[in-house]
């Protein structure tokens, strides 16, 4: 049996009271106190073969329960020992409680690190496991019950011990009288029949005993003196059993096997039955041992082809279970800076510890050192991951006091009336919340409620408002659609400048429409336009209160971007004038002949005037600009054109980074 560590660096042994108190894990062999209890009762075979049997079952039932949760291990204990026999169910329990202890250690040492991480001291750490009080109670209960079986075995293997050594003094006894009868014979024969019925020995006689055994046993039947025939009849029948035994090792050596103990118990049966079967004629004594032996080694031939394959298979084990560390190592942690990150790492922590225990424990060098490096792989990983959410606590501490901050100032403006500044307050407010980031979980839904319920508070009031504001943009439609019919059936000659400036003036006062009315305010500009056409007046002031009239009209559209773009324009538009004028009067100075019969200075000055006329209309035309509000609108562009760059910033960084990240994959 191997009592060495297996795939944990901290097994310990049950002490000397059962105790079920130790440090272990799956894949850790722990030292049964009746070991060498086992050693009595074996057979006498190979220890090399015992390991090997005991090694190939033990890892059989471990790879069995490496999926069973804690309590469904406990209760396969209770139901094993409640139908088993005691001496049916050992390599289970052991198996059970190395799998069923290194839960309950883990569960323990996450529970301690938790405490220290929360600020608590080691010293003052307290966890209680109720089922690892009950299975201490179940494994107790176990042993007792298998040291029971032990000591009855015990004094079975001793009785069977007494009953050999009766019969060896009765065949001495027999062996030892030349004069040989049927009578003799027979008893002989009842004495081997006798000697196979009896079970097995305390091991370290048993060599002795069966050596004695086959020496009186020899003895006896050179010392047979009956007739030629009967004495050849019993060796004959002696031969035909050991020929069929040879037969039977020659088969054995053609059949495939999976599992060596399987192997070694098929040919200790075989040497059993060989030895216990009586002599052969003599001439065929040394050609039916050889036979026997060249059977044997041919199957032993086997054994090794086995093995080699055996150990194979244990190679492509240790080299899954390096790749799985392999992959383990290199996942970088220092790209994962989220929770969500963190969460799904965690989660995919299982499935790299399912493939690694599916594979098994595995009887080799390297396991043990491999099993060590991907604990120490997982606990770095919890260790970074502990020390991320220590950070990520302080961090969320940070966000909640803004989040705080942002309900209180929610609560400090949810009954204000400048709507359209409100609006963008509690809109910027709602970003704000958005891009803090979490809070406590505890705490998370109800800050959020509290945050809602002020903001729906608001824009609840402010709906109503534009409810009734609605109401009010209909009422201003039916007015301009009046005027506009009033204004449709007015005399011509009741038509004037001042009238028409009147009924611009109040069309304005008149107020919005809704916004499905709005080609209302076009129709009315049209009019005036045509009216205007019928006026014989002065074209440039007829257009500037056109112009005017057309401006107002988008600014009471709400469409004051346009009006704030017409104003860009015509700066520019002065400035070019104003350049242009510059460079005709400049040229002009330039002529030795300035006489007003010279077509080019006609040509020269009259451009000079007509860019003067228009400098000075798009003055007037800026005049009238002036006199709208657009410093506003200036800002909220600015302020736009901002937000654009930085957006467009983000987005050029996080191009840049996934270029990066690509560029380091490859």
């Amino acid at each position: 049996m191997n009592n060495g560590l297996h795939e944990n660096n901290m097994a310990k042994t049950v002490d000397d009271q059962n105790e079920i108190t130790v440090t272990s894990t799956p894949e850790t062999t722990s030292i049964s106190q009746n070991d060498e209890m086992d050693d009595i009762i074996q057979e006498h075979h190979s220890d090399e073969e015992d390991h090997e049997d005991e090694a190939s079952e033990s890892e059989s039932l471990f790879s069995k329960y490496a999926d069973y949760t804690p309590e469904k291990l406990y209760k396969e204990a209770v139901s094993l020992l409640k139908h088993n026999h005691v001496s049916a169910i050992k390599q289970h329990m052991e198996a059970i409680k190395r799998h069923l202890l290194y839960h309950l250690d883990e569960e323990r040492r996450d529970k301690l690190h938790a405490f220290v991480e929360e600020g608590g001291n080691e010293i003052d750490f307290s966890y209680e496991q109720p089922l690892r009080i009950k299975f201490k109670e179940l494994y107790k209960e176990y042993k007792n019950k298998l040291s029971e079986y032990y000591k009855e075995k015990k004094e079975q293997l001793e009785n069977n011990l007494h009953q050999k050594q009766l019969i060896l003094d009765e065949l001495k006894a027999l062996a030892m009288n030349v004069d040989i009868t049927e009578e003799i014979f027979e008893k002989v024969r009842n004495l081997q029949e006798n000697w196979k019925k009896i079970g097995p020995i305390p091991y370290n006689v048993a060599d002795h005993i069966n050596r004695t055994y086959s020496f009186y046993l020899d003895r006896f039947y050179d010392n047979l003196k009956l007739n030629k025939d009967f004495r050849e009849l019993h060796f004959r029948k002696n031969q035909e059993i050991k020929e069929e035994i040879i037969q039977r090792a020659l088969e054995l050596a053609d059949k495939t096997f999976e599992r060596i103990a399987d192997f070694n118990k098929a040919v200790r049966a075989l040497e059993k039955e060989w030895r216990e079967t009586g002599p052969v004629p003599y001439e065929n004594r040394e050609a039916l041992a050889k036979a026997f032996y060249e059977a044997i080694d041919k199957v032993r031939s086997k054994k090794s082809e086995l093995a080699e394959l055996i150990k194979k298979e244990k190679e492509e084990k240790i080299a899954q279970k390096k790749a799985i560390l392999e992959e383990l190592r290199s996942i970088n942690l220092d790209e994962i800076n989220t929770h969500e990150g963190w969460q799904n790492l965690t989660q995919s922590l299982s499935s790299y510890a399912e493939r690694f225990k599916k594979i098994g424990r595995v009887l080799h060098e390297e396991n043990d050192k491999i099993w060590e490096d991907f604990n120490a792989a997982i606990r770095d990983i919890i260790k970074r991951k502990n020390a991320f959410y220590k950070q990520f606590k302080q961090v969320q501490q940070q966000n909640l006091q803004k989040k705080k901050e942002l309900i209180e100032l929610a609560r400090q403006n949810a009954e204000r009336t400048d709507w359209e500044e409100g609006v963008n307050f509690f809109k910027k407010l709602q970003a704000d919340w958005k891009n803090i980031g979490p809070v406590p979980r505890k705490l998370s839904e109800s800050m959020w409620n509290e945050f809602r319920e002020l903001c729906n508070s608001f824009f609840d009031r402010y709906h109503a408002y534009l409810k009734e504001k609605e109401a009010e943009l209909y009422k201003n439609y039916e007015n301009k659609k009046a005027l506009l019919e009033e204004l449709k059936t007015t005399p011509s000659d009741n038509i004037s400048v001042t009238f028409l400036k009147e009924q611009i003036e109040k069309w304005k006062s008149l107020g919005k429409v809704p916004a499905e009315y709005r080609d209302i305010d076009k129709e009315f500009q049209k009019l005036i336009d045509a009216l205007f056409e019928k006026l014989d007046l002065d074209k440039e002031n007829i257009y500037l209160v056109r112009f005017e009239a057309k401006m107002q009209a988008l600014w009471d559209a709400d469409d004051k971007q346009a009006v704030y773009i017409e104003r860009q324009r015509l700066l520019h538009q002065y400035d070019d004038l104003k350049k242009d004028l510059q460079k005709l009067e400049n040229n002009i100075n330039l002529f030795s002949n300035k006489s007003s019969s010279n077509p080019f200075i006609k040509e020269v000055e009259k451009n000079i005037s007509r860019h003067k006329a228009n400098l000075e209309l798009v003055a007037k035309k800026l005049e009238i600009l002036d006199q709208f509000p657009l410093h506003e609108v200036k800002i909220e562009r600015s302020q736009r054109t901002e937000r654009q760059k930085e957006k467009n910033q983000g987005r050029d960084r996080k191009n840049k980074k996934g270029k990066k990240q690509n560029n380091k994959k490859r």
